[in-house]
């Protein structure tokens, strides 16, 4: 496998790993470890009353329809591109599935986007409003209230929740803008090697039938020019020379006019500067262009023209 192969599959890998510790960082998958994997509660703290306990990340994130809908959607699109990077990954991979993943990717960095946007303004809210509480008082200031402190322990969960929502879209983003690359670089690998593959059956089949062509189209065109050749003398030796003699003269008119425009302008443009610029430059190579084509071209208008009116 080329060099290149090994790096984009790494990537992938890579990108895959990220995925698969952001997806088990989510609250829905803290969500489903067992209690006996949570911190047990010191038993010098006293237990607070069911309605005035803190609530759980998961818990904040069920709470709330937006925010509910949103993780939702995280795991979808973390799903979603965990397929993706497998098929960028898989050489069995046909190149007709292949092209169609970056668009795909497209699509879904849209969706994360438009998402992100959304939630972004509640992160914000939730920001403003625990600054408006303010930090804790010390032990040097008089004890807030109890439902002042809880509400503050309140917004602190829902921030830290919304925060890491939007956290793993950031990386969602950044796996889709990496799978783009893979991808695009795979299909870039995959034509290279299709260039310089050897064509099957090229010096079995293919060059023979080819040099065994050769004889047959040679005697054809050949034929084709005598039989013309013969019904342009028919015609009378002056149709045979102006069909030689004028598209030659057409021809060399045309070189010569190029010549001139060239001459025309670097007259216009006074002494040549030491280094051209590119547009000179540019300039410069259609002129050379066109000094050669356009006297070709010119002489084989010239004769369809006569052929064509004779």
């Amino acid at each position: 496998m080329p060099k290149r192969s090994w790096q984009s599959l790494a990537v992938v890998i890579g990108l895959a790993l990220c995925l698969s510790v952001a997806s088990f960082g989510s609250p829905n998958a803290r969500a489903q470890q067992p209690a006996a994997e949570q911190p047990a509660q010191s038993s010098a703290t006293p237990a607070a009353a069911p309605d005035a306990a803190v609530p759980p990340e998961e818990t904040v994130v069920s709470g709330d329809k937006e925010i509910a809908e949103f993780a939702a959607s995280l795991d979808l699109w973390t799903k979603q591109i965990k397929l993706l990077a497998k098929t960028i990954a898989d050489d069995q991979t046909q190149d007709v599935e292949l092209k169609d993943v970056p668009s795909q990717l497209a699509e879904l960095r849209e969706h994360i986007v438009e998402g992100r946007d959304r939630l972004k303004p509640k992160l914000d809210k939730l920001n403003d409003l625990l600054k408006e509480l303010g930090p804790a008082p010390d032990e040097t200031k008089p004890k807030e209230s109890p439902q002042t402190a809880l509400q503050r322990q309140k917004l602190s969960a829902a921030v830290v929740a919304v925060d890491g929502l939007l956290k793993r879209a950031d990386v969602l983003l950044v796996a889709t803008d990496q799978l783009t690359g893979a991808a695009n670089e795979k299909r870039h690998e995959r034509f290279t090697e299709s260039l310089f593959s050897p064509v099957p059956g090229l010096f079995q089949h293919v060059l023979p039938a080819a040099i065994e062509g050769v004889p047959f189209q040679a005697q054809s065109v050949l034929a084709a020019l005598g039989a013309w050749l013969k019904l342009a003398f028919s015609k009378g030796a002056l149709l045979v020379l102006l069909l030689l003699l004028i598209p030659v003269g057409a021809a060399i008119a045309a070189k010569r006019f190029i010549r001139r425009v060239g001459i025309m302008r670097a007259r216009r443009g006074g002494r040549a500067a030491a280094e051209p610029t590119p547009q000179q430059r540019g300039t410069t190579a259609i002129l050379k262009a066109l000094e050669i084509c356009l006297p070709i071209w010119t002489g084989l208008a010239v004769f369809y023209l006569i052929a064509s009116a004779s």
